[in-house]
């Protein structure tokens, strides 16, 4: 589901679909890196669907500005495709988060926010 989502949005964006695979790389590391960190728990971590989404478009986006066809994709461009709410903020913050997480020491940080 979330594969065909990241191919719709790149259709949109007119970017290549081979992006969805990095998208879907940097999401899969960052949720097993997360799963390790909580081993120790009797279940594994729960993600809200809110959040989960925050995870996919923060991903996504990620992946467009790393590989992408080099055009200036904003943040707030991406949100327009959603409904659920979410902000700028919310995709700065989880980009932080997922970078560091991945031992990225890279920043997220856009103009325009």
């Amino acid at each position: 589901r979330v594969a065909q989502w990241f191919y719709d949005v790149l259709d949109f964006l007119e970017e290549s679909r081979d992006i969805a695979y990095v998208g879907m790389t940097v999401l899969d590391r960052y949720l097993a890196v997360r799963t390790r960190e909580t081993s120790g728990s009797l279940s594994p971590p729960m993600i809200e669907p809110f959040d989960f989404e925050i995870l996919a478009f923060t991903s996504l986006f990620l992946s467009i500005r790393v590989c992408g066809s080099g055009r200036e994709l904003q943040i707030p461009e991406l949100l327009q495709l959603s409904s659920s709410g979410a902000r700028t903020s919310h995709i700065v913050q989880a980009g932080n988060i997922v970078l560091k997480k991945l031992s990225w020491d890279q920043r997220i940080l856009t103009p325009h926010m």
